[in-house]
This record gives structure tokens, C-alpha cells and sequence, in this order.
């Protein structure tokens, strides 16, 4: 965050507490003779992600506090939008923070990556309480061993039965341990 100093109407210093983003942008106003930018414009100045600058062009210009004027008006933020420094500006405090307005969404694609690798990360986790259940039991039926390693993983998080099913599965083509004998629902831990 940064903080910028901007003049307005009257010559009232405001103190504005701004995002590093939205900082960039304030200063391209400060520095351009025009006035008035395109989303294009500042687009290449800044070299921001469109979904990052967008943002920042919203809490800017279509927050509570407005510190740029959108021609055409509205929320959403267009390429071919046009910007221009509000001289008009009041608020009724002279030091106040202006925030993004919403977190950057993850695509689905991102989403279910970030679900692949939490779940790759917690296999080992699973794999160590499923082998600590098995060593302290010897041979345990399949619906209690599930029961057992929920109930010790669930400080931490909430394992899914179907992926403890699976590692179970990958422990016993390790030889860790094998179905007993005459009943393939029980285990039997391998030392």
C-alpha cells in the first residue's frame, strides 16, 4: 500500500492510503498533460494483467470514493473506456483507504489444479495415519480402519473416505498391507 497525496477542489489536501495498483495508475494521471486516458493507454503504461488493472480502474472509478471519472458510465470497465483525474473530488474525511473492490477470480482450471496439489500434498499425511492405525491394530476391518484415520486426520482436515480407500490401496501394492485371507474386507498390517 501507498500512500498518495492528491489536491482537489479548493486545494483540500486528502491523505488516501492506495494499493501498490491503484498507486501506478494515480500517478499516470499526475504526470500525463491530457487529462483524460484510454484503458488502452493505461494499459501500456502500466503493463498490468487486464484483470488486475480492471480491478484497479474499478475501485477507482466506480467505488464510493471515485477518484477517477469513466466515460462511458458504468461498473464494468471496457476497452474502450476513457478515464480522466476527478477535480471535482470531496470526501468528508482527509485521510481514508481506498481498497480493491473484489479478489481476482481463479478460473475452474486453477481451481481444480489447487485441488490436485492440496490433495497431493495430504497423501502422505493419510498414508502415515492409515500405517500408524495398522501397526497399533495388527488387522482391521475396512469401514473401522476409515473410521479410525478420519478421526486422527480430522485436527488437520477432512479426508475423503473414496481417497482413503485409494490409499489404502496404494499401501498394500507396497506391501505395507494385505487383505486377510477368506475376507477381503479386513486388513492386516505387514511389518
Amino acid at each position: 500500500m501507498g500512500n498518495a497525496d492528491l489536491y482537489a477542489r479548493y486545494d483540500k489536501k486528502y491523505i488516501i492510503n492506495v494499493p501498490t495498483l491503484s498507486m501506478v495508475v494515480l500517478l499516470l494521471f499526475s504526470e500525463s498533460s491530457a487529462g483524460v486516458m484510454s484503458y488502452t493507454d493505461i494499459s501500456k503504461a502500466t503493463n498490468m494483467q487486464a484483470s488486475d488493472l480492471k480491478r484497479t480502474l474499478q475501485a477507482l472509478a466506480c467505488d464510493k470514493h471515485k477518484l477517477l471519472i469513466k466515460e462511458p458510465k458504468g461498473r464494468e470497465i471496457g476497452d474502450d473506456d476513457n478515464f480522466s483525474f476527478n477535480t471535482g473530488f470531496t470526501h468528508r474525511m482527509i485521510k481514508f483507504k481506498v481498497q480493491n473492490l473484489a479478489p481476482m477470480r481463479e478460473s475452474t482450471e486453477e481451481v481444480q489444479a489447487s485441488r490436485n496439489k492440496m490433495n497431493e500434498d495430504r497423501n502422505p499425511q493419510i498414508d502415515a495415519a492409515i500405517v500408524r492405525v495398522m501397526k497399533a491394530r495388527r488387522h482391521m476391518g475396512h469401514q473401522l480402519l476409515i473410521v479410525e484415520v478420519t478421526k486422527q486426520l480430522q485436527s488437520r482436515f477432512q479426508p475423503n473416505p473414496l481417497v482413503i480407500k485409494k490409499r489404502i490401496e496404494g499401501l498394500i501394492e507396497r506391501d505395507f498391507l494385505q487383505r486377510q485371507r477368506g475376507d477381503m474386507q479386513t486388513y492386516e498390517y505387514l511389518a
